[in-house]
């Protein structure tokens, strides 16, 4: 049974610009070990977290800071050492997100009155962005962190 914290932060602590920037892997589990003791204490059993993206791509994604690495190879290790280190401990990882979310501002398109409600989509006065990219984009900067993650036997994933 799974327990959920009533008081917890909604953002995963930036262990990428500590660690990989360093292109020190290993010491990716050791922050995670060191964010082990409060998470338990508050009686969680799983992190929403590492992140594999985003990569940096899109200028105006304000996610770029969560990730490890715009490099797919250090990014993908540093997730395969948190999962590790938090596995070894009894947290699961929980990766997020799949792939391309890049995107923070304008994810949503906007109406006149404010609402999500439109019977037409044109109607919208600021369009939402898509970050879309080409089949080699996606597998050779996406979707290789994401399989170094469950190479190592991730616990869960959160899609976008």
């Amino acid at each position: 049974m799974l327990r959920v914290a009533t008081s917890a932060s909604p953002s995963y602590p930036l262990i990428g610009e500590c660690c990989i920037f360093g292109f020190e892997l290993h010491a990716a589990a050791f922050v995670e070990l060191q964010l082990e003791v409060p998470v338990m204490a508050k009686g969680a059993h799983v992190i929403l977290g590492p992140v594999p993206g985003p990569l940096g791509r899109v200028a105006l994604g304000a996610r770029n800071r969560e990730d490890f690495s715009p490099d797919p190879y250090l990014s993908g290790g540093g997730m395969k050492e948190t999962i590790t280190g938090l596995q070894s401990v009894g947290l699961q990882a929980c990766a997020k997100h799949f792939i391309l979310n890049e995107q923070e501002s304008q994810r949503n398109p906007s109406f006149p009155n404010g609402t999500m409600q439109y019977s037409d989509p044109l109607e919208a006065t600021i369009r939402s962005v898509s970050g879309n990219a080409d089949d080699r984009t996606t597998h050779e900067l996406y979707l290789w962190p994401f399989a170094d993650a469950v190479k190592v036997e991730l616990a869960r994933r959160l899609t976008p």
